[in-house]
């Protein structure tokens, strides 16, 4: 090869006259001899030359295979390591990077958490519950014989296969309502809805609903919705929290004043007689007055009780009106409260709590 009888060696072959070591593809020429650098670690683009640190060589380069999910991440003596970022919320997307609150490590990226669905309060009747969903919808099951789980018809819900879950409805509010709290009553429900009007539905026979009739509301298709009207609590008066009893409901208002309505043979709405209100025409709005709760008080949170209401004022006291049968309004005494004239405000004394 280039001279006459030279015999090329070493694994060289004759190329345009002259030995040379002939490396084609993934190979290399080192020593004399043809070395896969592709393949061989220890000997990865330079002759000898080892990959570490938990390189691979490929395409003649040491370098981290990470693959699928991982990413590359450092490691102790600053070598690098693959970290599996897919389903590792600390190190998701980024070295050491932590997926926050309601957050999950999703193909590599912090996502939010989706998540069904999920009561985030309930309220019971006599015979009937209600569930606040975690988006804000009301579902209701059990008992359904006046409306009262809000549904259009007087169908139970809840005895019998297949009628719970996503086969049973939420209550239809209104067109942009959603509701922020419940209240349940033995035969009718009430919804704090997102714009602080409130609504109610079921059994009405007292006028529990506040809507000046003693029609039940739910019981037939187009009831619902956006045909439910919202009490009418008076001018600029908005709610804050809502109570419910048998037949009586509660609403503390914006002015952290009271009004009630529904029925009132124990003088549960503290309005002084034994008058119900809601069941007839101009009983509500500026029509009805608020409970006086005595001088200087206002009050921030109710609770309404069988034939009873209560309230907890701004000075942590509490005032209870209505029946007193078993001692329930904590006057020391079996005498009914708010039937009659001249019982509440500063009449009506606060429960003894504390002291002697």
């Amino acid at each position: 090869c280039g001279n006459c009888n030279t015999a090329c060696v070493g694994g060289q072959v004759c190329s345009a006259g002259m030995c040379a070591l002939s490396c084609v593809g993934g190979t290399t020429n080192c020593s004399g001899k043809c070395v896969d650098t592709k393949l061989d670690n220890g000997n990865c683009g330079n002759c000898n030359t080892a990959c570490v640190g938990g390189k691979v060589c490929s395409a003649g380069l040491c370098a981290l295979g990470c693959v699928g999910g991982t990413t590359k991440c450092a490691g102790p003596n600053n070598t690098e390591v693959c970290t599996q970022t897919a389903s590792d919320p600390a190190n998701c997307g980024m070295c050491g990077t932590t997926c926050g609150a309601g957050q999950a490590c999703v193909a590599g990226a912090c996502k939010p958490l989706v998540q069904s669905p999920h009561a985030k309060a309930i309220a019971g009747g006599a015979f009937h519950t209600c569930a606040l969903l975690s988006d804000d919808t009301v579902k209701c099951w059990g008992n359904n014989e006046y409306g009262q789980l809000g549904l259009g018809d007087t169908s139970n819900r809840g005895d019998g296969p297949n009628e719970l879950g996503n086969a049973l409805p939420a209550v239809l509010l209104g067109t942009g309502k959603t509701a922020k709290a419940i209240a349940v009553g033995d035969y009718h429900t009430c919804a704090l809805l997102s714009d602080d009007t409130v609504k109610c539905w079921g059994y009405n026979y007292f006028g529990q609903l506040g809507l000046g009739d003693m029609s039940f509301r739910g019981i037939a298709p187009n009831q619902m919705g956006d045909a439910l009207p919202a009490v009418p609590l008076g001018t600029g008066k908005t709610a804050k929290a809502i109570g419910a009893g048998v037949d009586h409901t509660c609403a503390l208002l914006n002015d952290d004043t009271v009004k009630c309505w529904g029925k009132n043979y124990d003088g549960q709405l503290g309005l002084g007689d034994m008058s119900h209100r809601g069941d007839g025409p101009n009983e509500l709005g500026d029509a009805l007055p608020a409970v006086l709760l005595g001088t200087g008080k206002t009050a921030k949170a109710i609770a309404a009780g069988y034939y009873h209401t209560c309230a907890l004022f701004s000075d942590d006291t509490v005032k209870c009106w209505g029946n007193n049968l078993y001692g329930q309004l904590g006057l020391g005494d079996k005498s009914p409260r708010g039937d009659g004239p001249n019982e509440m405000g500063d009449a009506l004394p606060a429960v003894l709590l504390v002291g002697p």
